[in-house]
């Protein structure tokens, strides 16, 4: 075993790996995020780790032993992602039952869901996302019904979230962590 194989076996995180100053603040921050209930949102270049930090995070929270779902935000947007995200429920016809079909977020009750390159959503995802944050909720497509839900959001980019916001393509508030505790 090398030296930072055994630093990071003695920090107990497997996924940051050095013994870097940048190594060392990312540990730290893993376990003080894990313990936090807040949404996190990662930001750094391509291919930096932020999704096994997010692993990192959840693997050491309270809401370990529940799903950690990776939303790929690359995915076409539209109707299709919104179905994927927040569920669909057919609307009645006649005698016959609802068809609901919950989507990845309610899927993931309980645990996390993690959003990488969160920036790629489009406005109507991101008003979905907005729900969650704030109200701890989601509305399938086809309801009108608020559902709610009880997941961990984290997010990734590698993009400038301020300038992705002055152009009008990302909202705001999808910057800023969650009220709700």
């Amino acid at each position: 075993m090398d030296a930072k194989t055994i630093e990071t076996a003695e920090a107990g995180l497997p996924e940051v790996v050095g013994a870097s100053i940048w190594a060392s603040v990312a540990r730290k921050a893993v376990a003080r995020l894990a313990q936090s209930a807040e949404s996190v949102l990662l930001c750094g270049p391509v291919g930096t780790g932020k999704r096994q930090l997010g692993r990192a995070i959840h693997a050491r929270s309270p809401r370990a032993g529940r799903e950690f779902a990776v939303v790929d935000c690359d995915a076409p947007a539209g109707p299709a992602m919104l179905r994927r995200l927040f569920g669909q429920t057919d609307a009645p016809r006649g005698a016959l039952a609802v068809n609901t079909f919950g989507g990845c977020i309610a899927a993931a009750d309980g645990g996390t869901v993690f959003f990488r390159e969160v920036n790629r959503l489009d406005l109507a995802a991101q008003s979905g996302l907005l729900r969650l944050l704030e109200e701890g909720t989601v509305v399938a497509e086809g309801s009108c019904e608020p559902v709610p839900v009880d997941v961990r959001v984290m997010a990734s980019t590698s993009a400038a979230l301020e300038r992705e916001v002055a152009a009008g393509r990302f909202l705001r508030p999808c910057t800023r962590s969650s009220a709700r505790s």
